[in-house]
């Protein structure tokens, strides 16, 4: 199984910031469900624009239920 860099940056960083284990938060794990609310989506979202290199839309996370379809979100702004 190939680890995804981007969804397992996403996977630590969301963590920090609900302080929950990164474990609880698998690539499928509604996001919501840990407590994900406008003001973290926010934070997350200006912390991966950092680090991905580029403004990253709030939309993009905010459209994204778990760390895989974020990570898939990004990856289609990326290629457009």
């Amino acid at each position: 199984m190939t680890v995804d860099p981007l969804t397992s940056w996403l996977q630590v960083e969301l963590a920090r910031m609900l302080d929950v284990p990164a474990e609880r938060i698998q690539n499928d794990t509604p996001l919501m469900a840990l407590g994900l609310d406008s003001l973290i989506a926010v934070r997350l979202c200006g912390a991966l624009s950092e680090k991905v290199g580029f403004e990253v839309d709030p939309m993009t996370v905010f459209d994204g239920d778990t760390i895989a379809q974020i990570a898939a979100n990004v990856r289609a702004v990326r290629t457009t």
